[in-house]
């Protein structure tokens, strides 16, 4: 007959444990139900009419940043393809790639390009500084600098 209980470290009875059992997952455990498989997607429909809404609130910015962003940026792409002025109206006489060709043997170009990189250089670290500053600032007047040293 065997003995249900064992002798612990301390002379302390404790019942004997059961091995766990483990049961491999069937075939029919692995499958998807039927109406969901791999090809499918199964979207959460939410409430129904909850797109309408988030649409209408997004509108004015898609048509001003069409209107001031991708308008003007594009003309201006189409415009250096062309010999145009700003004053005359128009886009005058195509010039294909000669614009560009005259750009980068300029050197007024190249003097800008230097200026642009130099100004962003100089300008996005301290940007980027006092934008991590302020944040931490409230935090720690909210939380007090103890909290914070933790």
């Amino acid at each position: 007959m065997a003995s249900t209980e064992t002798t612990g470290t301390a002379g302390i009875a404790r019942p004997e444990r059961a091995a766990p059992t483990t049961t491999q997952p069937t075939l029919d455990d692995t499958r998807p139900p039927a109406h969901r498989t791999a090809m499918t997607v199964e979207r959460d429909a939410g409430l129904p009419g909850h797109g309408r809404p988030a649409m209408l609130f997004l509108a004015p910015f898609v048509v001003l940043y069409v209107l001031f962003i991708i308008g003007p940026a594009i003309y201006g792409l189409v415009m250096s393809f062309f010999d145009t002025s700003l004053v005359k109206s128009g886009l005058g006489d195509f010039a294909g790639l000669s614009n560009y060709a005259e750009a980068i043997s300029s050197r007024d170009f190249w003097s800008s390009l230097w200026h642009t990189i130099w100004f962003t250089i100089l300008t996005t670290p301290p940007l980027v500084i006092v934008s991590f500053f302020f944040p931490v600032s409230f935090v720690m007047r909210a939380s007090g600098w103890r909290r914070l040293q933790r």
